[in-house]
This record gives C-alpha cells, structure tokens and sequence, in this order.
C-alpha cells in the first residue's frame, strides 16, 4: 500500500498502516517460518524491497523507512539464521552487493518487470527452475 503525502502533512493515519504492512508484514511472515527453519537447520527467506528506501520519492517518507527498514531486518536475521547453521535470509534491494557494499550501477541490471521476480528469486536462492 501507499499513503503518499509529503512528510510535513503526513498524520499518523498516513504513516502507520504503510509500516505496518510493509516492514511488520515482512517481519511477521518470516516469524510465522523462522523456527521451523531453525528445528530444521535449514531454510531460505528472501525479501523484496524497494530502491525508494535507499533512494527516497518525494511524499513517501513511510514506505521508504518501511524499505529500508526491511533491510535491517534481513541483515540482522541474516546473521542470526547463519549462526543457526543453514537458515539464510536474503534481502533483495536493488543497488546492495552480496558483502554489504553499495553498486549503485546494479540497480539498473536488476530492474526489470514485476513477472520477472520469481525468475529472480529463483536465482537468488541458488535453485534449479
């Protein structure tokens, strides 16, 4: 969703549903597989987000803190599921390297159309179509 307006006359009404759906949506959902992956020492989660997080659109303050927000998110579960020996989070964002550095250059060789996304989340989590 979007609730696009401009910072300054953004309400909580504008604000809170945009994060709720997008950063504790994604939350939620890895949280609802996350221990199943863990009892089983394996499992993959890859997030999609958006360059608006890292780039910033006028009047969607909310959906990029929500991005960016799920950048963190991955990160973070990325490190504790690699301590877990097998479970693995993927943060999809266009314009960040596998090791954390920004390739603003990558943005554009991962744009592409929204039917091509299962074709890249396939090659994200390494597996045969």
């Amino acid at each position: 969703i979007l609730r696009d307006k401009a910072f300054k006359n953004a309400t909580e009404a504008d604000i809170r549903p945009v994060i709720d759906v997008h950063l504790y949506g994604t939350l939620w959902c890895t949280r609802a597989a996350w221990n199943r992956m863990l009892e089983q020492g394996y499992g993959r989660v890859v997030n999609t987000t958006s360059a608006a997080g890292l780039f910033g659109n006028f009047g969607q303050t909310n959906y990029g803190a929500a991005k960016m927000g799920i950048v963190g998110f991955s990160r973070a579960a990325a490190i504790e599921g690699a301590k877990a020996n097998g479970v693995a989070c993927i943060g999809a964002l266009w314009g960040f390297s596998d090791e954390g550095e920004l390739h603003l250059a990558e943005a554009d060789a991962l744009a592409g159309e929204p039917e091509e996304v299962p074709d890249l989340v396939v090659d994200l989590l390494g597996l045969e179509a």
